[in-house]
């Protein structure tokens, strides 16, 4: 898909809601069995009273529509062919996307300044303060629903899985949170909220981990049931139910949990060495399985028993498989090389995992024998690995400007990302568009690859892979401020200075 120790549950109530115990949680670090809290908004609790300007009065609850002064047509409210565009406002971003049954998710960040208007769904942040934002776009209709969330200082929805047409959000916060109503506080540091929404946008539950120092959300997929597993890192004390205080191993490590329908804890798992160890990435595969991306250094470190070693200074990749009921690792694979590894996104084709990364000076020796050596190319490596987890093949983009997004479809691989001057993937070559910075969407199956370039004036941001559509194409979400072009479609922003979000669907 899409660049520490121990947590901590929500410690708020604000009226209108009580916290509720979750089952006991067994926590992988020798703490014995914790219970859970939940903030979980009253059942009966309504939006307040809506103001002119299209949100509730205390900007938290879902926002009204307000269509005066946005431009008539297709272009900000319909579907053109596989291609949608979505209004943002000014300063606005969009982060993070998930197709559920009947539509799509999405979120992102308002900054100081920002008019957020999605679609016609308007708040404004005070002076001097970020919001996050999340909003329901259905099939056929458009923009259902919009919530802000809304913080003192600071606040951000960086990412979103959905199951049917129910959301799980997640995004960081200084201070506390209010989400539809609802309000979780922070630790110290910047901390980690997650929520599940209703289709209609109403809070169910909320639950924050408070951090005194820094923690951060790297990926969060849901699997068939609801369930809801993310990816973490973090750096200094965390607390456990106002109960236990954890560190890290070293100076950062990473913490996998799984959280049920009801936002209990199923299982947390931390893992780290007594250096720095990153969270990258998670995916399901198609039969259940849970699938771990992420990155290590400075020795030893141990995922469920299975060791692995690292040089003291240079990072290293490791891939795992996850025994998704209990959290615990049942394969794993480390490569490196040389210079530092750096590794971008997961995708699993078929039953192999696919690995995006960057190498520094790396060689990698391949099942075959053949040593692939990237020292002196600027690309970003496609490293297939076979169902024994040997490195099998790769693939190369030459030209990358940043990280590479990967998604597949049956035994199509998919890879989006940016690029300066010239893409290059399997002998095709597109130039950036307008002598800027370009992105691209290509794809390869049995040999035959394709590459597509969307043209566009200027302005063009962040590429994300959103879900998978109904028949298993990716959908991939970004940011652009001038008309927007692909596969014979084009969008267009409502307003001068407005950004917007495209999303796309690729054959």
């Amino acid at each position: 898909m899409c660049v520490d120790r121990g947590f901590v549950l929500l410690v708020a109530c604000v009226v209108g809601c009580a916290p509720t115990a979750g089952p006991a949680v067994a926590l992988d670090s020798g703490l014995g069995v914790q219970d859970s809290g939940v903030i979980a908004p009253d059942s009966v609790m309504v939006p307040d009273a809506e103001t002119d300007a299209g949100t509730s009065a205390d900007g938290s609850g879902p926002t009204a529509p307000d269509d005066a002064g946005l431009p008539d047509g297709p272009s900000v409210n319909a579907f053109q062919g596989p291609l949608r565009a979505v209004m943002l406002g000014t300063l606005t971003t969009v982060a993070a996307a998930s197709r559920g049954r009947t539509g799509l998710t999405i979120g992102g960040r308002a900054s100081s300044g920002a008019i957020v208007d999605v679609d016609g769904f308007r708040f404004k942040p005070p002076s001097g303060v970020s919001w996050g934002w999340v909003g329901r776009v259905v099939d056929g209709s458009g923009v259902s629903w919009v919530i802000p969330a809304k913080a003192p200082s600071y606040a951000s929805v960086d990412h979103v899985a959905m199951h049917g047409d129910e959301s799980v959000v997640a995004g960081t916060f200084v201070d506390k949170v209010t989400l539809d109503g609802t309000t979780v506080l922070a630790g110290k540091g910047l901390s980690l909220f997650i929520s599940r929404l209703s289709p209609t946008g109403k809070v169910k539950w909320i639950l924050a981990l408070p951090a005194n120092d820094f923690i951060v959300l790297r990926a969060l997929v849901a699997d068939g049931a609801g369930n809801a597993y993310g990816a973490i890192e973090f750096q200094g004390e965390l607390t456990v139910d106002g109960r236990t205080v954890i560190s890290p191993n070293g100076k950062r490590d990473v913490l996998l949990v799984k959280l049920d329908t009801l936002g209990r804890f199923v299982w947390a798992k931390q893992y780290g060495n007594s250096s720095d160890d990153y969270a990258v990435d998670l995916e399901m595969d198609a039969k259940g399985g849970l699938h771990y991306l992420g990155e290590y250094q400075g020795g030893a470190v141990s995922y469920s028993g299975h060791k692995v070693s690292a040089d003291d200074v240079k990072r290293e990749i490791i891939y795992g498989a996850i025994n998704a009921a209990t959290g615990d690792f049942v394969r794993i694979k480390s490569f490196g090389g040389p210079g530092d590894q750096f590794a971008d996104s997961l995708a699993m084709l078929s039953d192999r995992p696919v690995i995006a990364a960057q190498l520094e000076g790396g060689k990698l020796t391949l099942a075959s024998g053949v040593v692939y050596d990237s020292k002196t190319r600027s690309v970003a490596s496609i490293i297939e690995l076979d169902a024994q987890l040997a490195l099998d093949k790769v693939h190369v983009i030459e030209r990358p400007y940043d990280a590479v997004t990967l998604a597949a479809r049956g035994n199509r691989l998919y890879v989006a990302g940016h690029f300066l001057g010239q893409v290059n993937w399997h002998g095709l070559s597109q130039p950036s568009p307008a002598n800027s910075r370009g992105i691209y969407f290509a794809s390869i199956e049995a040999g035959k690859p394709t590459l597509v370039v969307p043209q566009h004036p200027k302005g063009l941001a962040v590429v994300r892979q959103a879900t998978s559509s109904a028949q298993g194409d990716p959908i991939w979400i970004g940011r652009f401020s001038t008309d927007f072009s692909v596969g014979g479609y084009t969008v267009r922003t409502a307003k001068p200075h407005y950004n917007g979000a495209f999303v796309w669907q690729q054959p």
